[in-house]
């Protein structure tokens, strides 16, 4: 089974006087990013929920906000030694230039300054914050539930791009004896032009003409790219989804696909292998997106 890497969660727990919304975004990434917003008054339990979420989400760009609205009263405060210090200052200045400004509006002007008000949020009680706890661990679920749907269908389309891969792969057995005949044949018209189709060893011409179809061989090749895409679906269809190592195999595919091309001499067995390449790009996108 495999996961996709991107998902959305979200929770919602209300309880006497206060509402807490949980929502948990992810996208891919190479390596497991996480971003917090939490409430001020909740910035104590960030070490705690970050290990929490490090180890449900695995990998991934993580954002994960924590929202809490709350009905009760919320103590305001001024601070009257800021304000003070705050006037005297405006109103020295002022006074330097001649002019005269109504107190009413040196205060609302001070009222916006920094320091001036402050608003007494609450401390997390434990009750709260087993709450807060309990709505996250909803939101990985619903984000967990998210992946494996998206997962699901990103199996669904590399599955299908390694079996068309496997189906060009056998394709390339219906040219094979074409392709040897032809490499023979080119190389006896090189070494006719050579020899100004005179007499030559043919033993040794032989010996050359096995020589080059050895080395032009692409059985191995053929053998180890088979290997490679059953080793693909077996890793595919194990129960722990696993990115990295489905990227490492689909790399070791493009280079006997690019082996194949290179030794093919053949215009037809090339075709085949830029449909390979092309399912294989294709397969290389997905894997991106694969926890």
């Amino acid at each position: 089974m495999i996961k996709s890497m991107t998902g959305y969660g979200t929770s919602v727990c209300n309880i006497p006087n206060k509402k807490i919304t949980v929502e948990l975004k992810s996208l891919n990434s190479k390596n497991f990013n996480l971003s917090i917003i939490l409430p001020k008054s909740n910035n104590k339990v960030e070490h705690e929920i970050r290990n929490f979420i490090s180890k449900k989400m695995e990998r991934g760009k993580i954002n994960l906000i924590v929202k809490i609205d709350s009905n009760l009263q919320k103590e305001v405060s001024l601070n009257e030694i800021v304000i003070k210090d705050y006037y005297e200052k405006i109103n020295k200045i002022i006074n330097s230039f001649g002019h005269d400004v109504h107190k009413e509006i040196i205060f609302q002007s001070i009222l916006k300054m920094p320091n001036v008000i402050s608003v007494q949020a609450s401390e997390l009680d434990i009750d709260l914050w087993n709450k807060i706890n309990g709505t996250i661990i909803d939101a990985v679920s619903e984000l967990d539930k998210f992946r494996i749907q998206e997962g699901k269908a990103l199996k669904i389309d590399i599955s299908n791009n390694i079996n068309n891969i496997i189906i060009k792969l056998k394709e390339i057995k219906v040219y094979e004896k074409e392709r040897v005949a032809k490499v023979r044949l080119r190389l006896e018209q090189k070494i006719n032009e050579a020899f100004n189709n005179q007499k030559y060893n043919l033993d040794r011409f032989e010996q050359e003409i096995i020589y080059y179809i050895e080395k032009y061989d692409i059985n191995e090749e053929k053998i180890r790219l088979q290997n490679h895409c059953d080793y693909f679906i077996e890793t595919i269809e194990n129960e722990k989804s696993n990115g990295r190592k489905l990227s490492f195999i689909a790399q070791e595919i493009g280079r006997e696909i690019n082996t194949l091309g290179a030794k093919a001499n053949h215009s037809e067995i090339q075709k085949i292998v830029v449909v390979m390449k092309d399912k294989l790009e294709k397969i290389k996108e997905q894997l991106l997106n694969v926890l």
